[in-house]
């Protein structure tokens, strides 16, 4: 064989290629090596890529990318023959591959995941199609119904579920975030169609539940009130109503003014003092006056001036409400309507000692007015129940008496 130096570089270049595919042909294959065989070899492979590696980077990065598709076009036309030889030398080293991959993947355990990763993130699409076909093929194959499968699993596994979910809190969490976000318009659907074939059942479970945690809303409401008492007063100032929103829609009683800026404020039918209304609350009042609503619905500033008021919540309509309320708010009505006309009738206007209380809009016409203390006039037996008496005049259903108890006071 010549020498480099009495060469030029392509009768070198041509040289080398020659002695190249003599080895090739000399060589043994790796299946017909032993162990020891094969591992010298490889060795001394390593050794020689990275000693070429380091004096020729260029040309080794040229030569691999060859190489690349010089391996690529050989697969291709011997497909069969690499496939055999593989099985080959995996049937003959099967525990010693096995044992070689699961101590990597021991140890790049974080590499893989964040490759996997990242080619399901590029491939997502194919990825999806090729799991909802596998899918679907384990669901033919299967003659039980797959969340069947799954249930008894979970059941068989709850202790390693309960384990997996505490470590993986966040990631479950994240990922559920992101779900949530990509498929919102396919969960509305979902929801909705549901609710749609399952309206009675939701609307039952959805009853059960807040009886059951009345409580716990009650709580949670008084916390968010305490924690955002300044959100809300913001709230209130810029959501002000205007006057002329509800002008002429209210009742004396109410008693609507107008502030320097034109909103509207009412007063607090127990302590009387002026406030700046919600829009819900007027509505319901409206809703009232209008006999469209049940009970007395009066506006009140606070929840402090709702609690001490004794007839507030009180709705005869509602049975089990009259049971439980009836004897204690009807008994402070009548002392209160009573002790108002200072042991004197307020129709004829002499003294007695036995006085009746009696509502001057029927329960029967406005229920609403039953337990509103303006709506008592306190009158003697014989004004009340006797000949010529209020039962016996036309004025005890309309709002005549009324005028006669202006007069009398």
């Amino acid at each position: 064989m010549k020498k480099k130096a009495d060469c030029t570089p392509e009768e070198w270049e041509e040289i080398l290629r020659k002695d190249r595919e003599r080895r090739a042909k000399t060589r043994k294959h790796a299946s017909d090596l032993t162990s020891e065989e094969l591992e010298k070899r490889r060795k001394y492979d390593r050794e020689w890529k990275q000693r070429d590696r380091t004096v020729h980077p260029e040309r080794y990065k040229i030569s691999s990318e060859k190489m690349r598709e010089y391996n690529k076009t050989y697969r291709e036309k011997h497909k069969q023959e690499t496939k055999d030889r593989y099985k080959k030398y995996y049937d003959a080293n099967r525990d010693k591959i096995l044992e070689r991959a699961k101590i990597y993947r021991k140890e790049h355990k974080q590499e893989i995941a964040k490759k996997n990763k990242k080619r399901r993130e590029e491939n997502i699409d194919t990825y999806r199609e090729r799991d909802r076909l596998n899918a679907a093929k384990k669901r033919k194959e299967r003659p039980e119904d797959v969340r069947q499968i799954q249930k008894k699993w979970y059941e068989s596994h709850k202790d390693y579920v309960k384990q997996y979910k505490k470590e993986n809190k966040e990631h479950i969490n994240e990922w559920r975030k992101q779900y949530r976000e990509k498929n919102k318009e396919k969960i509305n659907e979902r929801q909705r169609l549901y609710w749609k074939n399952n309206r009675e059942k939701c609307r039952s479970r959805s009853r059960e539940y807040r009886e059951i945690n009345k409580l716990k809303y009650k709580e949670r409401a008084k916390e968010w009130r305490d924690k955002n008492k300044e959100k809300l007063r913001r709230w209130r100032q810029e959501n002000r109503i205007p006057f002329s929103e509800f002008e002429g829609k209210l009742t004396i009683d109410e008693d609507p003014i107008m502030d320097a800026n034109g909103f509207i404020m009412v007063r607090d039918f127990h302590t009387k003092e002026y406030f700046y209304p919600t829009r819900q609350a007027l509505y319901n009042r409206i809703q009232c006056l209008r006999g469209n609503a049940g009970g007395e619905n009066h506006l009140y500033s606070c929840e402090e001036s709702k609690q001490s008021c004794q007839i507030y919540h009180y709705n005869p309509l509602w049975a089990e409400k009259k049971k439980r309320t009836r004897n204690t708010s009807d008994k402070y009505w009548r002392e209160e309507v009573v002790s108002r006309a200072n042991g004197h009738c307020q129709r004829c206007g002499r003294a007695s000692d036995i006085l009746h209380a009696h509502h001057i809009i029927p329960k029967g016409v406005c229920g609403m007015f039953e337990g509103d203390f303006d709506n008592g006039i306190a009158l003697c037996p014989e004004c009340h129940l006797g000949e010529g008496g209020v039962h016996d005049t036309d004025g005890c259903r309309l709002h005549e008496l009324a005028a006669e108890k202006r007069e009398a006071s």
